[in-house]
C-alpha cells in the first residue's frame, strides 16, 4: 500500500516537473511610466520561461504603421511571437513595450507626422527626427521600468527592434551604453527611400549609436519595400565611419518575398543571432524542453464564420462522435463536435474538423480540406491541449492549431515552417453527453 502511494507521488512529481520545464508564460501589463513629467501607462507584452528568474531579457521595439494614416494599424496588438519563440526557448524573457498611442498604450502617437496629420508621416527632416526623439524617450521610460521587474536580470539586457524599432535600438544603445549588453537590428530605418531626406535622417540616427562600444548585429532582407540593401549598406557605412562596431548580414528571402518581413524567417537568421549571443557571452543554445509559443494573429478575432469559396468540398470520414465524459472540464468539452467553415485568404479552402474523442490532456481529431488548387485531403491525428487550445501535427509535418473563440466559434490554423493560413469554423454537430 505504502509503495503504491510513494509511486503515485513520484509520478505526480515527475509530471509536474515536466510541465514546469516545458512551460512558458505570456501576459500583457499596463505599466505606468513618467515621460516629460507626465505619467502614462504603456502596454508591455511579456514572454518568459516558467519560473521566477531573473532571466536575461530582450527589450524588442516595434516599427511604424506603414503610412501612419490607418488608425486600425495604430491601435492593433503588437506581437513578435517568432522573435519571442527564439529567445524564450533559450531561457530569455522578452518584453515588447508599445510606445505612446500605440496598441493600448496611453498618450498620443506622434512619431514624425507632418503639419497635417491626415497625410501621415512626413519626409521633412526636422519633424521626422523630432518624432524619433519622442520615441527614444518612450523607450528610456520603458526600460527604466523593465529593469525593476522581478523576473528581469538587469545586468543582462539586450535591445532589438523591427524597422523603426531597429534604428531606435541602435540609437538608444549609443545614448545608454551601460544599460545594454547587445543590439539586434532587424531591417532598421526611420523613413523609407521614397523620401529624398531618407539618407540624411536615417544616417543621422544611426550615427547616434556609433558611441556604443560593443558589437551590434544588423539583419536586412533582399527586396525590402522600404529600405533597399544599397540604402541600408550606406547607413551601416556611415555608422562605422562614425566609430560604430557591428556586422551587416544580407538575409536570403524567397522569390517575391518582402525583405522587410525577415523576422518571420527564423531559419534564415537564427544561426547569426546564436553566433552573436555566444560572442557577447549570453545564453544562445536552445533548451529542447521549452515548448514553442503560439499566438493567434491580431486580426483573427475580426474574422467571421462563413462558407468557403471552394468548389471542392472537404469530406470527413469520421461522423460518429464519442460521448463526452462529465469529468472533462467545460473549457475542453467545448472543442468536441464537428466543425465546418473556411480557411486561407479569399476563403479558398473548404475545411471540416471532427473532434471525436477528448480527455483533459488530448483529443482525437480528423482534419479535412478541399481546394481547387490542392484537391481533397484528410488525416486523423492526436492533438494536445495547451494554453491556446489544441495543437497536433499532420502527417506531412504541418501544425494543426484549434482555438475556441468567445463567440462560440473555432479558430483554425495550418502552419508549415514559415507558411500558414487561418480561418474560422462553426459547430455543426455536438457530441452526446454521458449521464451519471
Amino acid at each position: 500500500m505504502m509503495n503504491n502511494i510513494r509511486l503515485k507521488l513520484i509520478c505526480s512529481s515527475v509530471i509536474l516537473l515536466l510541465f514546469v520545464a516545458n512551460a512558458w508564460s505570456q501576459e500583457t501589463r499596463m505599466v505606468p511610466v513618467n515621460i516629460d513629467g507626465e505619467t502614462v501607462k504603456l502596454e508591455m507584452r511579456i514572454y518568459k520561461p516558467s519560473g521566477l528568474g531573473p532571466f536575461p531579457t530582450l527589450v524588442f521595439n516595434h516599427g511604424s504603421t506603414g503610412g501612419g494614416k490607418d488608425l486600425s494599424k495604430i491601435k492593433a496588438s503588437i506581437r513578435y511571437t517568432t522573435i519571442a519563440n527564439y529567445f524564450v526557448k533559450r531561457g530569455w524573457a522578452v518584453v515588447v513595450p508599445a510606445r505612446r498611442g500605440r496598441s493600448a498604450s496611453e498618450g498620443t502617437y506622434d512619431e514624425g507626422y507632418g503639419f497635417f496629420r491626415m497625410f501621415g508621416y512626413t519626409c521633412e527632416a526636422t519633424r521626422s527626427v523630432n518624432g524619433a526623439d519622442r520615441a527614444l524617450k518612450d523607450i528610456r521610460a520603458a526600460i527604466e521600468s523593465i529593469t525593476s521587474m522581478a523576473f528581469v536580470d538587469a545586468s543582462r539586457i539586450i535591445i532589438g527592434g523591427q524597422s523603426r524599432g531597429g534604428i531606435l535600438s541602435v540609437a538608444y544603445a549609443g545614448q545608454h551604453p551601460n544599460q545594454i549588453q547587445g543590439v539586434i537590428n532587424f531591417v532598421g530605418g526611420w523613413i523609407g527611400t521614397g523620401c529624398d531626406t531618407a539618407e540624411q535622417v536615417n544616417q543621422g540616427l544611426f550615427r547616434r549609436g556609433s558611441t556604443y562600444p560593443k558589437d551590434t548585429l544588423w539583419l536586412y532582407g533582399k527586396n525590402d519595400r522600404y529600405y533597399s540593401l544599397a540604402h541600408s549598406h550606406k547607413n551601416f557605412e556611415a555608422f562605422k565611419i562614425a566609430g560604430g562596431k557591428g556586422r551587416f548580414h544580407e538575409i536570403e528571402t524567397p522569390t517575391g518575398f518582402n525583405g522587410h518581413r525577415i523576422k518571420s524567417l527564423p531559419n534564415n537568421w537564427s544561426h547569426l543571432v546564436e553566433e552573436y549571443l555566444k560572442e557577447i557571452g549570453l545564453p544562445h543554445k536552445e533548451d529542447p524542453t521549452i515548448k514553442a509559443i503560439f499566438e493567434w494573429p491580431g486580426f483573427q478575432t475580426n474574422l467571421m464564420p462563413a462558407d468557403s469559396n471552394s468548389t471542392v468540398k472537404a469530406a470527413l470520414t469520421t461522423t460518429a462522435l464519442m460521448p463526452l465524459n462529465p469529468d472533462i472540464t467545460a473549457e475542453k468539452r467545448a472543442f468536441g463536435g464537428i466543425w465546418e467553415g473556411w480557411m486561407c485568404r479569399n476563403a479558398t479552402h473548404d475545411s471540416k474538423v471532427a473532434v471525436f474523442y477528448l480527455n483533459n490532456e488530448s483529443a482525437s481529431v480528423e482534419y479535412a480540406s478541399g481546394s481547387e488548387s490542392r484537391g481533397s485531403y484528410s488525416a486523423i491525428i492526436t492533438a494536445e491541449f495547451d494554453t491556446y487550445g489544441l495543437k497536433g501535427k499532420l502527417p506531412y509535418g504541418a501544425d494543426l492549431i484549434l482555438g475556441m473563440r468567445s463567440d462560440g466559434n473555432m479558430n483554425i490554423m495550418i502552419k508549415h515552417k514559415s507558411k500558414w493560413c487561418s480561418g474560422v469554423l462553426k459547430q455543426k454537430q455536438i457530441p452526446p453527453v454521458w449521464k451519471n
